[in-house]
């Protein structure tokens, strides 16, 4: 009970700091004038808002929520996040027009530096949308026409 009448108090006393300054500019309001009264004064009112912050933040806590997906779920879901980038739609549109292209004119095109570059290709090489085969010291990438196919019939069962 005693917290529940500090807590409208300082709400009370916070609400008339704000109504006394323009909208615009921030209450400034702090415990500094609490000082004034009794340093044990501002020790009562610092706990206690310590003591309300503890019991907020346990009410607000959630449980976490966990997916069972199956692993075509899975496959789906790791396609849709690699191709949820903006410079990894651009590769995929690229490949698409260039079949067989190695890294260096995948930058050349992009306006990334190559270790990015190199970096998306490997997530977009993970999540199964391109495959890459080594040519001497360079890789050829392509798209991975099979797991496109499988990617659009998913698309098309889920709408």
């Amino acid at each position: 009970m005693e917290l529940l009448q500090f807590i409208l108090n300082y709400n009370a006393e916070h609400m008339a700091c704000q109504s006394r300054f323009r909208a615009s500019s921030p209450c400034h309001y702090s415990f500094s004038t609490a000082f004034l009264f009794s340093h044990r004064h501002l020790n009562w009112r610092l706990d206690k808002i310590a003591i309300h912050r503890k019991i907020t933040i346990m009410n607000t806590k959630s449980e976490t929520k966990t997916y069972t997906l199956t692993r075509d779920e899975t496959r789906l879901m790791k396609m849709m996040k690699a191709l949820g980038h903006p410079a990894r739609m651009q590769i995929v549109r690229y490949l698409s027009d260039n079949p067989q292209c190695i890294t260096g004119d995948i930058v050349d095109v992009l306006p990334l530096a190559q270790a990015t570059v190199s970096q998306h290709l490997k997530v977009l090489r993970d999540a199964g949308v391109i495959c890459g085969t080594i040519d001497g010291t360079a890789i050829c990438y392509c798209l991975n026409s099979e797991n496109i196919a499988w990617f659009k019939a998913q698309l098309s069962g889920l709408v």
